[in-house]
């Protein structure tokens, strides 16, 4: 992956920037993650709001949706409380599975997780999502005691153990000079939109750190994931007669 580091740094960069205006304005029709800093800021999170992020986030589908005032009243409960984050990851995850109206109903770890990553911002949160666990995964591959896969004996999401994995692969990052860079850059562009970003007192610099770095761990999974097609296409090719 290293001969595309600097490319899916840049890319991260500019989604980084991009979804993080001033909190009053939209991109390509969705809300800025700003916003939802403000949002989730006092618990008064109403089902619309509630509706909003899980459609910004991809959160629902037309396999999974949910019953969103319940959720509102969740979030807004997680907000009130002072639980570390991890484990309310986990807990939510469970409370919103249970209010899925659709059959599917999946584990809501990816879900719990981006909802955190705003309500508890001074946490160390890692969004949970099929390309970044991929890139986790790659990047301690060499890692003595890690696992490969995050999940318990019962095939759940682990969590725990993901945050594990994943603290070790931010603090690797965050020592790289280019990595620096680039988290700086985004602190000058976001400066400029005048949102809770940009006030130390409500968001510490960590949390810019962390949120390139989940940016990039998703770039990152995405092209593992073509090099893995493409080299699995390039076998078959190879095996045909």
């Amino acid at each position: 992956m290293a001969v595309y580091r600097q490319e899916l740094l840049e890319e991260a960069l500019c989604e980084a920037v991009k979804r993080n205006p001033h909190p009053a304005n939209k991109i390509d029709g969705k809300r800025s993650e700003q916003y939802w800093l403000e949002a989730f800021s006092e618990a008064n999170v109403d089902k619309h709001q509630a509706c909003s992020f899980f459609r910004n986030f991809q959160l629902e589908s037309q396999a999974v949706k949910f019953e969103y005032q319940a959720v509102a009243d969740e979030i807004n409960i997680v907000i009130l409380n002072k639980n570390p984050a991890q484990s309310e990851v986990v807990s939510l995850s469970s409370k919103l599975k249970a209010l899925i109206t659709t059959k599917a109903k999946g584990q809501q770890t990816s879900a719990a997780s981006k909802l955190l990553t705003f309500i508890k911002p001074h946490d160390e949160v890692y969004i949970w999502d099929k390309y970044a666990n991929q890139a986790v995964r790659w990047r301690n591959r060499v890692q003595k005691g890690l696992r490969d896969y995050y999940l318990d004996p019962d095939e759940n999401h682990d969590y725990s153990a993901y945050v594990a994995a994943s603290h070790l692969a931010f603090i690797a990052e965050r020592q790289k000079p280019e990595f620096k860079a680039a988290v700086l850059e985004f602190d000058s562009r976001t400066q400029r939109e005048r949102g809770p970003i940009s006030d130390r007192q409500k968001i510490g610099f960590q949390f810019l750190e962390r949120r390139l770095f989940d940016k990039l761990m998703y770039l990152e999974g995405q092209a593992i994931a073509k090099i893995k097609v493409s080299r699995q296409a390039r076998e078959k090719r190879n095996d045909s007669p």
